[in-house]
């Protein structure tokens, strides 16, 4: 459910942002990333006292789906704005998109394996989560 949901959000915000940033200028459309990565940063911090605080009350996990769904949707939405700032319109466009696939990619195993091989090994769960 939570993969389905995440997905949604992601697909949600890239349609919404993509028709957005059709009309948006290239000084609009940097802010609008600075934006949505800015309140899907805030308000994650957030979702896992939600969370919690449902499991402890007994509420079903339907009632946070909202917040997944939100922050993915705002993240959703950093990609195409990127895609319309960094990529100028025609025939190797999608050469760039698949490009900042391949980055976003790499970045997300190098991040995954830094965490988890490396951070973890010298920092332990607590410091990590701290940070």
């Amino acid at each position: 459910m939570l993969l389905s949901t995440f997905l949604a959000g992601v697909a949600a915000g890239a349609y919404v942002a993509g028709q957005l940033s059709e009309k948006a200028s290239a000084p609009e459309t940097a802010l609008a990333i600075a934006a949505v990565l800015l309140a899907a940063g805030g308000f994650s911090r957030c979702l896992p006292p939600i969370v919690a605080f449902l499991k402890f009350k007994s509420i079903g996990y339907l009632f946070a789906v909202s917040g997944f769904f939100l922050i993915a949707a705002l993240l959703g939405a950093a990609f195409p704005l990127l895609c319309r700032l960094a990529i100028p319109p025609g025939t190797l466009a999608g050469r760039g998109v698949s490009l900042i696939y391949v980055a976003n990619i790499i970045g997300s195993a190098a991040g995954s394996l830094l965490i988890g091989f490396v951070l973890f090994h010298y920092a332990g769960l607590r410091a990590i989560s701290s940070i």
